[in-house]
């Protein structure tokens, strides 16, 4: 509501010729797109659409008040002109990153000006990077300035999402990067007048999400400086306490002191006395930032970041387990997804060692299920940034495949496979343990009736604790999928004992718990082969019908939607008779689902994703050729014929590929057959074909190479 009037008042203010009243405009600027204090971010940006219309109006008023700063002789800005002028940039930045691609038509007046900051009172020659002379007060300034310009102009940049706009400039920028950190292997005060490091490495990390491959010739100059932060041995000291301190963090727990940049607790130690730790956090958040910056050039550069993989994982995973920083251990192992699967991608493409992925696999599993073993619980951030670390390598392994052989480049062994997953289910059980303890607060069932804020407060664990456990169903999940049939003995002994009373609402009143069941006995039914899909179909089929009645899925999308997918992996890969018992009640669900979206577009359509998954369920059970009810009577739904219809007016389907690759296939099988009128249904015919084509030529993968050249022939 007063998101304009705030961006008017403030583009008036910045252009204000008083230096602290344009400064703190600038600061409320980065503040409502922050959504926070102006300083950190709360998490909650603005909307793009808030400022998109404002956006000409306030970058004019920069342009003409702190951008509009003469810095061409450095002698004579004083410091807090350049302060101001470094709160403009960061309004800048602040403002591209939330306006995205929106940003573009601004780009060519902003981005030389920010390209000259960078470059602000320094001597760039054949000999390297120097600050140019100015007096020690006003350098830090300076350097401070430089630092803006680089991580502003990169953020941009990055925000425009245009390579052939920012590419150019990027190189640029590396022009200054590459000598300055050249510069920084002389020593820390050598550099510290010219841009401040951890700003170096966070500008060549965007610099590399926007170049991608064409990055990997400057990583040999950028990675020694992130690994070394990464290794740094930790500044740890233990001193003597005294009683004020001990009260100190008795009442307020660490004492941290911004300007040494230190934490400290103390503590009484029986025999000795009093004593005092000390934590080098800036040294801390230094190597948060190195782990975060690794994690940006290994998602960007993917294959090409393969010959630096191993060198990167050697580094992190110490830290996956580092004791005195959670944000350390949180950041080393997202960073290790992205790292694993360039190990995966470059052992492929032969740019890594073709035993790297075998040999990292192990190691990062283990170091990750264990530190979850031991993890605070409560701290839900590092808990889900752990587990999503290890779902992300399990994926890798499972993902990346040689096709000269068929074999996973990475791969679990069966007795690896039995350990992990038995471990990851011990933690899982804590998971839903204290997740129906919440449940059965909130529900009363005690006797004792949360009031509106606790209910509230119940209510964010209870989802904190749902979202941890998405990723360890996702790694179980993926673990079965890799090794297809031979996990068959671990689902028997570890995961069916465990989750087969939890497919229903007869054996927990978690139905997020009933998700993760379904979820896994899909991938059983669908991975493990015929004679375990033959075992384990029945107690699946119950589930399903469960979940996907709404009066008994208590609203859970995702449970549905797994519920619907069994429907179909039931139908393709069990017994014909799985459903014999429960199929009108099957095929009713699956219809209702379909006829509530009927005569809308799919645009308008808001669970298109679950439409879709009935229809290829639909057709996988009574209409494709070999599916179980597709030449009978057994339904209210008619005849198989009579599905056609309903059937081709939702293709092409786009929003699952492995199930689109499956329907349009079978949409061959159809036509080729003679199932489908091809004369009476040609106008339609034309149109799904062509759709289908377009998309695939488009880049989605919603058929095979097999499948296009049939429905083009």
């Amino acid at each position: 509501v007063y998101g304009g009037r705030i961006l008017q008042a403030a583009s008036a203010l910045v252009a204000s010729p008083c230096a602290k009243v344009s400064s703190h405009a600038c600061l409320v600027l980065v503040s409502f797109c922050r959504g926070g204090n102006g300083k950190e971010n709360c998490g909650v940006s603005v909307k793009k659409d808030y400022l998109v219309a404002y956006l000409q109006d306030v970058l004019m008023s920069l342009a003409s008040g702190p951008l509009s700063l003469d810095i061409s002789d450095p002698v004579k800005v004083s410091a807090g002109a350049v302060t101001v002028l470094v709160r403009a940039i960061s309004a800048v930045a602040c403002l591209a990153d939330t306006a995205g691609e929106d940003f573009a038509p601004f780009y060519s007046n902003i981005m030389p000006g920010l390209l000259g900051c960078t470059q602000f009172g320094l001597q760039i020659d054949a000999n390297g990077v120097r600050a140019a002379s100015a007096g020690s007060a006003i350098g830090h300034d300076f350097a401070t300035l430089r630092g803006s310009a680089i991580e502003s102009a990169t953020i941009v940049g990055e925000a425009v999402d245009n390579e052939s706009m920012f590419v150019p400039d990027a190189e640029k920028i590396v022009g200054i990067i590459l000598p300055t950190l050249k510069a920084a292997e002389t020593g820390a005060d050598a550099v510290s007048t010219i841009i401040p490091i951890d700003q170096l490495l966070a500008a060549s990390a965007r610099i590399a999400c926007v170049m991608g491959e064409r990055y990997a010739q400057f990583m040999p100059a950028v990675l020694p400086h992130l690994i070394k932060r990464v290794r740094e041995e930790a500044e740890i000291s233990v001193v003597d306490g005294d009683d004020s301190g001990l009260e100190a963090t008795k009442q307020d727990g660490a004492e941290f002191d911004e300007e040494r940049g230190t934490e400290s607790v103390t503590f009484a130690l029986p025999g000795v006395g009093l004593r005092k730790l000390i934590l080098n956090t800036t040294q801390m958040q230094e190597k948060s930032q190195a782990c975060r910056a690794i994690y940006a050039h290994a998602s960007a550069l993917g294959a090409a970041f393969g010959p630096f993989a191993a060198e990167c994982i050697d580094a992190l995973l110490p830290l996956v387990t580092f004791k005195y920083s959670s944000d350390v251990r949180s950041t080393s192992a997202q960073a290790l997804g992205p790292v694993f699967d360039s190990a995966c991608a470059g052992a492929l493409a032969g740019s890594a060692a073709r035993d790297l992925p075998m040999r990292a696999l192990q190691s990062s599993t283990k170091a990750l299920v264990q530190q979850l073993q031991v993890e605070d619980k409560d701290d839900d951030e590092t808990v889900f940034a752990l587990a999503d670390a290890l779902s992300e390598v399990l994926y890798s392994a499972y993902n990346h495949v040689n096709e000269l052989d068929g074999k996973h480049i990475a791969q679990l062994s069966v007795d690896e496979a039995r350990v992990t997953v038995k471990q990851v289910i011990d933690i899982m059980k804590s998971c839903l343990e204290r997740r129906t303890s919440i449940i059965r607060t909130i529900g009363g069932y005690d006797g004792v009736v949360p009031n509106e804020d606790e209910s509230a407060q119940l209510y964010e664990q209870l989802m904190a604790e749902g979202r941890n456990l998405t990723p360890l169903v996702d790694s179980i999940g993926y673990t079965l999928k890799s090794l297809g049939e031979a996990f068959v003995p671990v689902f028997k002994s570890v995961v069916a004992p465990f989750f087969s009373p939890l497919l229903t609402a007869s054996g927990t009143i978690d139905v997020r718990a009933r998700f993760a069941a379904v979820c896994l006995f899909d991938d059983c039914v669908e991975h493990c082969g015929s004679a375990a899909a033959s075992r384990y179909a029945p107690y699946l089929a119950e589930a399903v019908v469960e979940g996907m009645d709404d009066t008994k899925n208590e609203g859970d999308e995702d449970l549905k939607a797994a519920s619907i997918y069994g429907v179909a992996q039931i139908a393709r890969h069990a017994p014909n008779s799985v459903f014999d018992g429960s199929i009108n009640d099957v095929m009713g669900q699956l219809s209702t689902i379909i006829k509530s979206a009927e005569g809308k577009p799919k645009d308008d359509i808001e669970d298109l994703r679950i439409v879709e998954n009935a229809v290829s369920a639909l057709a996988s059970l009574a209409l494709f050729d070999g599916a179980p009810y597709a030449k009978t009577n057994a339904t209210k739904m008619s005849q198989r014929q009579s599905l056609l219809p309903t059937f081709l007016s939702y293709l092409p389907l786009r929003e699952d590929p492995d199930k689109a690759k499956i329907c349009h296939e079978g949409l061959c099988d159809l036509i080729e057959s003679g199932a489908i009128d091809v004369s009476s249904n040609s106008a339609q015919l034309i149109n799904i074909i062509g759709g289908i084509l377009q998309y695939v030529e488009e880049g989605e993968e919603i058929a095979t190479p097999g499948t296009c050249a049939r429905l083009g022939a």
